[in-house]
């Protein structure tokens, strides 16, 4: 259901989702390629059949398998309103939804004094949610903001905050009576705090603040129970670096759940930049750009190694323009390694081009092993193979340099209670 998510950015227009609607509601099943047909036959509308079925499915309005959509009794009851209430109650559906999987922390949301609403951080919808954060834009309930938050439309406040409206508004009405005076304008965006209302969140803000901080120092010292954080990690940094760390903080915090991206190291460079994710562990070179900070973790040495075919080359020792006599395997050349070896071959005199281009590290040395050439390979990946004699290891005139893995991360992007525990415990080891 989320994979299908993943995979697109819309699951549709409004007219497109209410005749999706309109063709489900009061069958008992109907197959996806009816779905797509049907769809494919009507004027004026847009969808992604494959994710709105998902959106659906993830709103618990359907039930599927892999050929056949079955709706359930609360699509039937959704399909008998008008269309703007089956648009609104969609909408109220998915916050909810999300409320419920716990993507909205105190540290995802905020409140805009000055506009009187609710706001979103973009970076707290994952990017499983990004058709789901497309269709509460399209609805209505959300709208973009300048300064890269969203803000949430007054009538869904209630949703986001697990909230009735009626209950919100008694005790607007009874703070209003408290202090004696108007803090609160209504209109259709939500609310618009009064010059009275500003200065009293104001200390509010504070006290609040206050409040947050001394229930993040208690979580600290009691133990994390929950939260999630996202970390984008390049194949290098994963394998002989951050394995290991996965492992102790897990077994430390049970209960935080880890969403793991495998990127490139210019990938998860641009996922930190971008509030995707909470931090990145890459391995260089790496290029940032304030407000992104870089700290070296960990230095590692890469060796060059070949198959049993090449054991003769264990005991000489070959120059990099040698290397050219040689067929090489090594990353494609969109990749940050890649012009770290061309670049280290050209200082030699020499061009670094691979016979075998592979998408990730771990590709090598499989490949080495089935003698497809020599290869590059952080030493602690190699080490093993090298010990059980699958591969020789080759001696070079020419150091290779060292490399490092780093963390990145966002000195100006707050992070939630777990993923601010985690990045604590890399740095304390470094």
């Amino acid at each position: 259901m989320l994979t299908e998510l993943k995979r697109c950015n819309s699951i549709g227009n409004v007219d497109g989702i209410l005749f999706l609607v309109s063709i489900m509601a009061g069958k008992e099943r109907i197959s996806r390629d009816e779905i797509r047909n049907r769809c494919a036959l009507e004027n004026n509308i847009t969808v992604n059949c494959p994710g709105a079925v998902a959106f659906f499915e993830y709103l618990r309005l359907v039930d599927t398998t892999s050929d056949t959509v079955m709706p359930l009794p609360e699509l039937n009851t959704l399909a008998a309103k008008s269309n703007g209430e089956i648009i609104e109650q969609l909408a109220a559906m998915s916050i909810n939804r999300l409320v419920e999987e716990g993507i909205f922390d105190k540290d995802a949301t905020g409140f805009d004094a000055e506009k009187g609403h609710i706001t979103i951080k973009r970076s707290a919808f994952p990017l499983a949610y990004a058709a789901v954060r497309n269709f509460l834009t399209m609805a209505g309930a959300l709208d973009k903001e300048e300064n890269g938050e969203i803000c949430v439309a007054g009538n869904y406040e209630s949703d986001l905050l697990g909230n009735s409206q009626p209950n919100i508004t008694r005790a607007m009405n009874s703070l209003e009576q408290q202090m004696n005076c108007i803090l609160f304008i209504r209109n259709n965006r939500g609310v618009q705090l009064t010059p009275e209302g500003e200065r009293l969140y104001t200390h509010v803000s504070v006290a609040m603040s206050q409040i947050f901080a001394a229930e993040e120092e208690l979580t600290d010292t009691t133990g994390l129970s929950h939260g999630s954080i996202s970390i984008g990690a390049s194949e290098t940094a994963l394998n002989i670096y951050f394995l290991d760390k996965l492992k102790a903080f897990h077994m430390k915090y049970p209960g935080i759940r880890l969403k793991l991206y495998n990127h490139s190291t210019p990938q998860a460079i641009n996922a930190v930049k971008s509030g995707i994710i909470d931090f990145a562990v890459v391995s260089t070179p790496a290029e940032v750009e304030p407000p992104l900070k870089i700290v070296k973790l960990e230095t590692f040495q890469e060796i060059l190694i070949g198959g049993m075919t090449f054991r003769a080359l264990g005991s000489q020792i070959l120059s990099v323009k040698e290397l050219k006599d040689y067929p090489l395997i090594g990353l494609g050349r969109e990749t940050m390694t890649f012009r770290f070896f061309n670049k280290w071959f050209m200082s030699h005199g020499s061009e670094f081009s691979p016979d075998t281009e592979t998408a990730t590290t771990d590709q090598i040395l499989p490949l080495v092993k089935c003698e497809l050439g020599l290869a590059f390979v952080p030493e602690p990946m190699a080490h093993e193979a090298v010990k059980n004699k699958e591969v020789v290891k080759i001696r070079l005139t020419e150091d290779i340099p060292k490399r490092n893995i780093c963390l990145v991360f966002d000195s100006r992007h707050p992070i939630n209670a777990a993923a601010r525990e985690f990045k604590n415990i890399i740095l304390m080891d470094a």
